[in-house]
């Protein structure tokens, strides 16, 4: 560090490191004729994407967003974002761009498209490479190293920041923008009985999906062998379409349907499974002007609740329970949208009109355990009495939360064959109503517009623990679950080629729910309780990202941290529960940990702020993840302007 200079560690190099730059070049003038230092650290090298989104991605990975919804700078609907820049594409008008220029299709890209995960990694960092170019081209020396910061260590009121080589930079701030790590589960019920297994028998199992040409070579799994996919989210969907269309497979338009036409060095058979045996819904195409404003689930019903039904925990935010309190809300509204999609909104001003007394007694009086349900009868009632045939037969559905959850009805048992056909029946159902969008079809438009348009009223519910104890775990553990299932699911152009791999037969779902892992004498076992599967695995691959836990983060900064007391656990305390304490950071209202100002951390380690944390940046949206930029931002010019430099 030079003298006079004011120091900035950045630790992370994913997109948020560009969100940073972007916003720090927009206010550079502040600086004046001080002298700033950003020194940037990503173990990887992938500076402005990270290792997620890596421009070296594989061509079948895509990102979950459409094109135009992924940004790269502040816009005028971001609070408190003055000096906006002119000049800030989104990922479509880049795309678009480049495709102007190269002539390369593959940018040749509509607004509502997936766009390839590497295609989102080369346009971040070309936009950081953009704005370190601004900053420098006003006297600011940008920094990049390409290393694991292992340690902070206080010195003097400012940080030693330690690398794994060994190397020491001092820094004013820092801000901490990890992302995502990979964790040690050898200790834990499942992956550390895989691992045992493995290393006692030579069983093959990958605990680690990512990158995906590290763990899944072109020759491991070899061609022809049976392989296991333990999960069937987002990351499963990344290793079968690298598994498939990675290894020379290609997907061919058949009367509007694809078809998968096989290289031969894919595996023989992909089975994959998970404890609900489906793929998460498909994602609707957004034919939407603007997102869904609730009209029961509102930050006002949250507050009126949390104050007549709240749990007292000492402070002066009283806890809920997310079953009792917020889950008949978000039926209430999910119903609502069903059914004036289906009917219009004169159905909709009449089921408000019908179960206004419930509502306002639920808002208002104290709640006592009951069913989820509970505010559908006046919905009902409307429903009944509305004419059907004002309604095509395929889109006239009743409303049906447990149905939603269990999609394909396995109580009287099923056969392989059964659930294979009754699935794949629902995956082109569930398809088609996707292409349809969340506007028209009226199952899409309740599950958009409650569990995706309406997650900062969740957030108010969830967020600094606003619920108790015992209800914040089960939220993590299975509503969480529950989201993602109903509306964190894959683009229809990639969940039909995840059907085509189904028709052909390489990917076999017919595990059913439920299924688990048993092992032979030195092979993994896939058993199917409801469907009788039980196949023999050459391979078992884990396909699950790993979340924030820094007791088995594989990497050691924030063990280091936590054994140094620069920051602590957080931690929900309810009286008379058990405390929860699920692996995030206790940090202040501005994410800093508690005693060190100088620190601030974004991202999955402050889960225990903001319960969804997102990487990429949506546009027009005040988004959550440039609004804490900016927060950061002020902090960090406000501690620059008070620092008296030599």
């Amino acid at each position: 560090m030079t003298a006079g200079e004011f120091c900035l560690a950045i630790v992370g190099g994913g997109p948020r490191s560009t969100y940073a730059l972007e916003r720090l070049s927009a206010t550079i003038d502040r600086l004046g004729g001080r002298r700033l230092a950003v020194h940037v650290y990503d173990d990887g090298g992938d500076f402005g994407a990270g290792q997620v989104h890596s421009a070296s991605q594989p061509f079948t990975s895509y990102l979950n967003r459409a094109a135009h919804q992924v940004g790269f700078a502040a816009d005028p609907s971001v609070t408190d974002a003055e000096p906006i820049r002119d000049d800030r594409p989104t990922l479509y008008d880049w795309c678009r761009e480049r495709f102007a220029t190269t002539g390369d299709t593959t940018f040749d890209l509509e607004p509502a498209d997936a766009p390839k995960r590497h295609q989102h990694g080369q346009a971040l960092r070309e936009m950081f490479d953009a704005y370190a170019g601004e900053l420098r081209g006003k006297g600011v020396s940008v920094v990049l190293h390409a290393e694991e910061v292992t340690d902070l260590v206080p010195a003097d009121g400012r940080w030693e920041v330690v690398s794994a080589s060994g190397s020491h930079h001092t820094a004013d701030q820092v801000l901490l923008i990890t992302g995502h790590s990979s964790n040690d589960y050898s200790d834990e019920d499942g992956p550390g009985e895989y691992l045992a297994f493995a290393r006692r028998t030579g069983a093959v199992y990958m605990p680690s999906a990512y990158p995906l040409q590290e763990a899944l070579s072109l020759e491991d799994p070899r061609p022809g062998s049976t392989v296991g996919c333990a999960g069937l989210g987002l990351t499963a969907i990344d290793q079968i379409l690298y598994l498939t269309e990675g290894r020379g497979g290609q997907f061919l338009l058949d009367d509007d349907r694809l078809r998968y036409q096989a290289s031969g060095s894919e595996p023989a058979m992909i089975l994959a499974f998970s404890p609900s045996g489906v793929f998460p819904y498909t994602r609707p195409i957004n034919r939407k002007d603007r997102p869904h404003q609730g009209r029961f689930l509102t930050k006002t019903a949250i507050d009126k609740i949390r104050k007549s039904s709240g749990t007292d925990a000492g402070d002066d935010r009283p806890r809920l329970d997310f079953d009792a309190h917020v889950m008949p809300l978000i039926l209430l509204e999910m119903a609502y949208l069903h059914y004036r999609t289906l009917f219009g909104p004169v159905a909709g001003d009449l089921i408000v009109e019908s179960v206004h007394e419930d509502y306002e007694r639920f808002l208002t009086l104290p709640i006592e355990p009951g069913e989820v349900e509970r505010l559908l009868p006046g919905v009902e009632a409307v429903v009944a009495t509305l004419p059907k045939q004002l309604v095509p037969e395929p889109m006239l559905k009743r409303f049906d939360w447990r149905t939603i959850l269990a999609p394909i009805d396995t109580s009287a048992g099923m056969t392989r064959s059964e659930f294979r056909l009754t699935y794949l029946d629902f995956l082109r159902r569930d398809l088609d109503w996707a292409v349809q969008g969340n506007v028209a079809n009226s199952f899409k438009a309740s599950v958009d517009g409650v569990w995706r348009d309406l997650r900062g009223v969740l957030s108010h519910a969830v967020d600094g623990g606003g619920l108790t104890a015992d209800s914040h775990r089960r939220f993590l553990e299975y509503h969480r679950r529950c989201q993602n299932k109903v509306s964190g699911g894959a683009a229809p152009e990639v969940m039909a080629k995840i059907l085509a791999l189904a028709e052909h037969g390489v990917l076999d779902l017919s595990a059913g729910p439920r299924a688990k892992i048993a092992f032979s004498d030195r092979s993994f076992v896939l058993h199917g309780p409801v469907t009788g599967l039980n196949a023999e695995l050459d391979v078992l691959l884990d396909a699950r990202v790993h979340a924030f836990d820094p007791a088995r983060d594989i990497r050691p900064l924030y063990r280091n941290l936590i054994g140094r007391d620069v920051v602590r656990l957080w931690r929900n305390t309810t009286p008379g529960q058990a405390d929860f304490v699920p692996g995030f950071l206790d940090l202040d209202e501005r994410s800093r940990p508690v005693g060190h100002g100088s620190i601030t951390v974004l991202g999955p380690a402050a889960a225990a702020r903001g319960t969804y944390q997102f990487s990429a940046l949506r546009p027009d949206n005040n988004d959550v993840v440039m609004r804490e930029i900016v927060a950061w931002l002020h902090g960090f010019w406000a501690a620059l302007d008070h620092r008296r430099l030599p």
